[in-house]
């Protein structure tokens, strides 16, 4: 039997679940889903196609066993990133962005713009621009490099497993800054 998602729902088989974290044995209770798998089936494959390996969302996503298999459940509008060469490309109007940390808010000459103090450095929501979807609207590969503010907390932002990387979809993204 061949599964068929139709309309905007996507069928992603998870990869096998971590058992082991940077060499450490985790335990049973610890053990969580698998945040990465590939495409079975999808309704709308202008988003993605099957057997494209994606990052799962974090949010609003089912788990069912279908024909054996353990089956990440969602529609479609919640992908955020295709697996490519090792790197995770945005779809579906995400822009891909890397938390401002360690440093203060400097120029293209390397001066300095914003000082800012320790505590706002650990907790800051500033964020670079690194890569942008094909398909968005108001974003193009100009906006590469600029800053911009992330929300603290929004089901469109999607951290990517254990980088300083997130996803962050283009409605979210008020305003961007090249800083100077």
């Amino acid at each position: 039997m061949k599964l068929k998602a139709i309309n905007n729902w996507v069928f992603v088989r998870r990869d096998a679940q971590e058992t082991t974290h940077f060499g450490l044995e985790i335990s049973d209770e610890a053990q969580v889903k698998n945040m990465l798998g590939e495409i079975v089936s999808i309704g709308n494959e202008d988003i993605a196609k099957p057997g494209q390996r994606i990052h799962i969302p974090h949010y609003q996503v089912d788990d069912y066993e279908i024909q054996g298999e353990e089956m990440a459940v969602m529609k479609d509008d919640l992908l955020f990133a295709i697996e490519e060469d090792a790197d995770f490309i945005p779809i579906n109007r995400y822009v891909k962005v890397r938390k401002c940390i360690n440093d203060h808010i400097r120029d293209y000459d390397g001066n300095l713009v914003l000082y800012q103090t320790e505590k706002f450095i650990e907790s800051t929501h500033f964020v670079e621009i690194i890569a942008i979807a094909d398909d968005c609207k108001t974003l193009t590969s100009d906006h590469i490099g600029d800053v911009c503010i992330a929300p603290e907390n929004d089901d469109r932002l999607q951290r990517l497993l254990y980088s300083k990387d997130y996803m962050i979809h283009e409605d979210l993204i008020k305003f961007t800054t090249d800083g100077d």
